[in-house]
């Protein structure tokens, strides 16, 4: 995946001039060569190509867990020493299995982790990112887990053949009897001292391989507490972008009623501008009519009256 990044240095060295020369600063005249600079490329855009790379590995590992688990199964006569090889190469690839499965499990967990500073398309590409690499991590999960299944089936089976053909005596001896009292029972029954030497041998086997049956077993339950360790993340950071997301939905809303408050407030408060100025024209009407009113009353009065008719008289 090529990640193509943009260069503004030359953009941001000509404002850096611009502004140098508007107050009076010398740049030197000598255009700069742009050198080689370092960008910080962020982590979720190397993990889709590193995952795979180790997704393939892991895979081809799982196939040769499988090669070697039906080498095991072959009827054939080995040695002891060749057995016990077997048993640990089996029990050494499983092991590197499972620490590369939990490896993978620890990058999507921490590559795919949402940032503060991360902008609404970058929130989405992680989200897209985790989806898929959850998906692939699944499938590896579950082709591990089908080769340990069918290893698991195919061993117990062969234990049972054996103990079919091979087992001596009621099957309650086998299941309850340890050590001491089988030996102690066969010789009961009449079971010479090579004989018995030869079932516990046959005992320490089938131990070995019920053993060998529950580690499968326990890896099969380590898968499956990776699955859900892994749904669990997805479904909490789901989580939290709604929550986000109703946040979001929740100040735009609130800001929209703040809004149409605010437009009420200033519609009454222009209202009872009007209102106020109307009643303050009406109070300097009345106020002008009163003193009017006033003005005339004083002029023509009453007791100047009698003088006009006492100057008529005379």
């Amino acid at each position: 995946m090529e990640l193509i990044i943009r260069d503004r240095f030359i953009e941001f060295a000509e404002r850096h001039t611009a502004v140098h020369t508007r107050y009076g600063r010398s740049e030197s005249t000598v255009p700069q060569t742009p050198t080689e600079r370092l960008f910080i490329v962020p982590l979720w855009s190397r993990l889709p190509a590193d995952f795979e790379e180790n997704a393939l590995a892991l895979s081809h590992q799982i196939n040769e867990l499988h090669s070697t688990h039906f080498l095991f199964l072959e009827p054939k006569l080995r040695r002891k020493e060749e057995e016990d090889q077997l048993h640990t190469l089996i029990d050494k690839q499983t092991a590197e299995i499972q620490a590369l499965l939990k490896m993978l499990e620890h990058t999507i967990v921490v590559g795919a982790q949402l940032k503060t500073t991360y902008s609404e398309e970058e929130v989405r590409i992680v989200k897209s990112i985790q989806t898929q690499l959850t998906t692939r991590f699944k499938e590896l999960a579950l082709q591990f887990q089908s080769v340990q299944n069918i290893f698991g089936a195919l061993l117990r089976r062969r234990e049972q053949k054996s103990n079919k053909y091979t087992k001596i005596g009621s099957d309650a001896a086998y299941e309850t009897v340890q050590q001491e009292e089988r030996v102690a029972q066969f010789l009961q029954m009449g079971i010479t001292e090579q004989d018995i030497q030869a079932l516990l041998i046959e005992d320490m086997q089938r131990d070995q391989t019920n053993k060998e049956i529950k580690d499968i077993l326990y890896s099969a339950q380590e898968i499956h507490r990776m699955f859900e360790d892994l749904h669990t993340i997805v479904v909490d950071q789901g989580s939290m972008l709604d929550r986000i997301d109703y946040n979001v939905d929740k100040a735009l809303v609130s800001v929209s009623k703040a809004q149409i408050e605010l437009e009420k407030s200033s519609r009454k408060s222009r209202q009872l501008h009007s209102y106020v100025t109307a009643e303050r024209r009406t109070f300097v009407y009345l106020c002008s009519a009163s003193a009017t009113a006033t003005c005339l009353h004083s002029t023509c009065s009453p007791h100047r009256i009698p003088n006009q008719s006492k100057v008529s008289h005379s």
